[in-house]
C-alpha cells in the first residue's frame, strides 16, 4: 500500500515537473553569483598592492572584470589574508561577520580557495605563472567573463541574499597593503528579473492549472506523511547537537582563565557539563574572542576553518551568540549576575543539562557532521589567556548518536 502511494507521488511529481520547472523557495541551496560592484577601500594610495578593477556589461548575459593590478611587492606566503563577508539585512543595512576567513600564506590560501577561478584570473591578467608567488609588476585584464570566477572551492550551498565581501592583505606586522570590496548577490539558479516579470503577467488560467497540480501533489504528500515519517537525507538542515568531548588545549597551566570541564552521562538521554571555571582576572570586553571550527573530513582528519569567528568585546559577544544558553551557564555555575563582566573568582557547576545549551543564537540550519570547536580568549596584546576545545556532532533531529 505504501509503495503504491510512493509510486503515485513520484508519478504526479514527474508530471508536474514535465509541464513546469520545479522551483522551491528554500532559504539556501545551490546558487549563481551576480556581481554588482567592485571597488577599492578608502585610502589605498600608499598600499603596496593596488587593485584597480571595474565591471563592464559586455552583453545582457555577460559581465566582464576589467582593470589592472599593480604589485610593488610580490604576493607571497609571508603575507596574510583577511576576508569578512557582510550580509544585507531584511530590514535594511549591512550585518558584518556573515563569514570570516583569516589565514596566513596569503598566496597559497587564495589559490586554494579560488580553485579554477585562480587560473582564470591568472590567464585574464596575463600573469606569467599560476604558481605562487605572483612577482612584482603591473598586470592588465582586457576582460574576464565573471562566469569563469564561479568555478571556485568555496561552499557550493549557501544562504541566498545580498553580500559585500571585504578582503585585506596584510604583512607580518599586520599592516594592510591592499584592500578591496566586492558586492554581489547569491541567487537561486533559475532566478532573474525577466522570470519575475513573466510570472507577474502570466495568464490566470495557466496559474490555476499550476495551482491545481500543486494541490494534488501536496495532498498526496500529506497522505504519505500521515502513514510514514518523512526523513530526507539532505546534507544540511535543522539539527540537534551531540557533545562528544570537552577539554583544555595544551599549555594552559599559566593562563589567567582556566576551564576544567568534563561530560557526565547522567542517564541514557541526559548528559551533563560538570567542573569549574577559574577567573584570575575578570572576563570583560577588553578581551577578544577567537573561535575556529574544524570539520571532520570524509577521508578522515580534521579540516580547519569550517567556521571562523574573531571579535572584540569578548564577554558581550559571547553572551550575544549563546543567547539563552548564556543564562543557563551563568545559573549552572552559580555566577551572581548574567551581565558582563564576569568578576574574578572560582565557579563550580555540579551538573548542567547539555540540552539547555542548544538554545543559542547560532545558525539553526547547518551542515551535518562532526566538528571540533577551538575557543581562545586573548588580551589586547594578543596574549592567549584561555583555550578550550569542544568536539561535537550535528545530526538530523531524528537520528540517534552513533
Amino acid at each position: 500500500m505504501v509503495l503504491i502511494k510512493v509510486f503515485i507521488f513520484f508519478r504526479v511529481l514527474s508530471w508536474v515537473k514535465s509541464q513546469n520547472t520545479f522551483m522551491p523557495n528554500l532559504p539556501l541551496g545551490e546558487y549563481r553569483t551576480v556581481f554588482d560592484k567592485v571597488y577599492q577601500c578608502e585610502s589605498t594610495k600608499n598600499h603596496s598592492i593596488q587593485l584597480n578593477f571595474y565591471l563592464n556589461k559586455k552583453t545582457p548575459s555577460i559581465t566582464e572584470l576589467k582593470g589592472n593590478a599593480t604589485y610593488m611587492i610580490p604576493l607571497d606566503d609571508t603575507l596574510s589574508l583577511d576576508v569578512n563577508v557582510v550580509s544585507w539585512s531584511l530590514i535594511g543595512g549591512w550585518k558584518p561577520n556573515s563569514l570570516v576567513y583569516i589565514t596566513k600564506n596569503a598566496c597559497s590560501s587564495l589559490k586554494k580557495v579560488l580553485g579554477n577561478a585562480w587560473n582564470s584570473l591568472i590567464k585574464g591578467f596575463n600573469v606569467p605563472s599560476a604558481n605562487c608567488p605572483i612577482p612584482a609588476g603591473t598586470y592588465t585584464a582586457s576582460g574576464i567573463n565573471l562566469k569563469e570566477l564561479e568555478d571556485h572551492n568555496s561552499p557550493k550551498i549557501y544562504f541566498y541574499g545580498k553580500y559585500k565581501l571585504l578582503f585585506k592583505i596584510k604583512t607580518v606586522e599586520n599592516k594592510v597593503i591592499t584592500c578591496g570590496v566586492f558586492e554581489f548577490r547569491l541567487l537561486r539558479p533559475w532566478e532573474n528579473p525577466l522570470l519575475i516579470k513573466y510570472f507577474i503577467f502570466v495568464e490566470i488560467k495557466y496559474l490555476k492549472m499550476i495551482l491545481t497540480k500543486a494541490f494534488v501533489l501536496f495532498g498526496i504528500f500529506l497522505l504519505i506523511k500521515s502513514q510514514n515519517t518523512f526523513m530526507p537525507n539532505l546534507p544540511l538542515g535543522e539539527y540537534r547537537t551531540v557533545f562528544d568531548k570537552i577539554y583544555n588545549c595544551d599549555l594552559t597551566k599559566n593562563q589567567s582563565i582556566k576551564f576544567n570541564f568534563g561530560l557526565n552521562k547522567k542517564t541514557s538521554s541526559i548528559t551533563e557539563l560538570k567542573g569549574n571555571a577559574i577567573y584570575l582576572i575578570p572576563f570583560d570586553d577588553t578581551l577578544t574572542l577567537d573561535v575556529n571550527v574544524a570539520s571532520w573530513s570524509l577521508a578522515g582528519g580534521w579540516k580547519p576553518n569550517s567556521l571562523v569567528y574573531i571579535t572584540k568585546n569578548a564577554c558581550s559577544s559571547l553572551k550575544k551568540v549563546l543567547g539563552h544558553a548564556w543564562n543557563s551557564m551563568i545559573k549552572g555555575f552559580n555566577i551572581s549576575s548574567t551581565s558582563c563582566p564576569i568578576i574574578a573568582g572560582t565557579y563550580n557547576a555540579p551538573g548542567i543539562n547539555l540540552k539547555e545549551l542548544e538554545d543559542h543564537n547560532s545558525p539553526k540550519v547547518y551542515f551535518y557532521g562532526k566538528y571540533k570547536l577551538l575557543m581562545k580568549i586573548k588580551n589586547e596584546e594578543k596574549k592567549e589567556l584561555s583555550c578550550l576545545t569542544i568536539e561535537l556532532s550535528l545530526i538530523r533531529p531524528w537520528e540517534k548518536p552513533i
